[in-house]
């Protein structure tokens, strides 16, 4: 049985679609739990998990096992008991929900590649379009999560991808 690659754990109907929000925009399509009987049944089958504040509590009360991959979103101020839930829950992070570009840097961080394999292609329509840049881009990000890219330039009338990073003379 295929399962998600992260299981979203929240009852409350702004914070799923923050949630929602923030999984479309790392490219996944979350399970979602709306009770802490739920969540703890898809808990270790998940990559990922992203528990709201709202449920962290009742989740933490089933005692699932430890496992890699919990983060834990508290859409107001971080108070006692979310930090306690945190701990009861093995989180590896409290966010807040209104910092998306770190909630999102972590949810990509947890859902990337896993060792998997990938190729992509960039082609641009005509000289200039910004091709080149944007592979290097996206190479140097690759390398920046602990990936080992390979970039490649078939353009034999193009700069090249040495010029682009400045790497010309070596």
């Amino acid at each position: 049985m295929d399962t998600a690659p992260l299981l979203v754990a929240t009852a409350d109907p702004d914070a799923l679609d923050d949630a929602l929000r923030w999984c479309a925009a790392v490219g996944v399509t979350p399970e979602v739990a709306s009770d802490a009987v739920a969540a703890r049944r898809s808990w270790s089958a998940a990559r990922a998990v992203l528990v709201v504040a709202d449920l962290a509590g009742p989740l933490a009360g089933t005692a699932p096992p430890r496992r890699d991959g919990v983060l834990l979103v508290d859409p107001g101020a971080a108070e006692g008991s979310v930090w306690r839930h945190a701990v009861a829950l093995g989180a590896e992070a409290v966010l807040d929900a209104r910092d998306e570009p770190v909630v999102l840097d972590r949810l990509g961080a947890l859902l990337d590649g896993g060792g998997e394999a990938a190729s992509l292609a960039v082609v641009g329509a005509v000289g200039g379009a910004g091709a080149s840049t944007l592979a290097t881009v996206v190479a140097l990000e690759a390398a920046r999560r602990g990936h080992r890219p390979v970039l490649v330039d078939a353009d034999p009338r193009g700069a090249g991808v040495d010029r682009g990073l400045g790497a010309e003379r070596v």
